[in-house]
């Protein structure tokens, strides 16, 4: 069982930090529930790798983009993908990440599963929406 205080402990902790990339980013908000919750970390070979935007995106370009990483550091650790994610499960949704010109600019994001909405950090802070679903997993805690 997912230990919520747990899970709301860090989703505060998490959104009252300041985004900081390689520490605080959607990746690693992520990654430290996965850690927090199983005992595994699942960002190990790329923590450290990246201390800004260009170089998680450099990082990101030449392991596959944001999905094929998360996925392979998921499924690495045992966790099972699931087509019904749960409060405290982790995925890969699709997020408006900013405007630009008047233009709105959506991509993947890592995301912690709370109720029905998708928690997500950003340079704006924590947002919980209802968004797309791209692929998730279910989070089984290491008892």
């Amino acid at each position: 069982m997912i230990d919520l205080p747990g899970l709301r402990t860090h989703i505060a902790e998490a959104g009252a930090a300041a985004m900081v990339w390689g520490v605080n980013d959607c990746c690693l908000f992520v990654a430290d529930w996965v850690r927090i919750a199983t005992a595994l970390d699942p960002a190990v070979e790329w923590r450290g790798g990246y201390v800004d935007r260009r170089g998680a995106m450099r990082l990101l370009r030449r392991r596959g983009g944001l999905l094929a990483v998360v996925s392979a550091a998921l499924d690495d650790l045992g966790l099972p993908r699931t087509d019904d994610p749960l409060t405290g499960d982790v995925g890969v949704v699709t997020a408006t990440i900013a405007v630009r010109r008047g233009r709105t600019i959506v991509s993947p994001v890592a995301a912690i599963r709370i109720g029905r909405l998708w928690a997500v950090k950003g340079a704006a802070g924590m947002v919980g929406a209802d968004l797309e679903t791209i692929a998730a997993w279910r989070i089984v805690p290491n008892e």
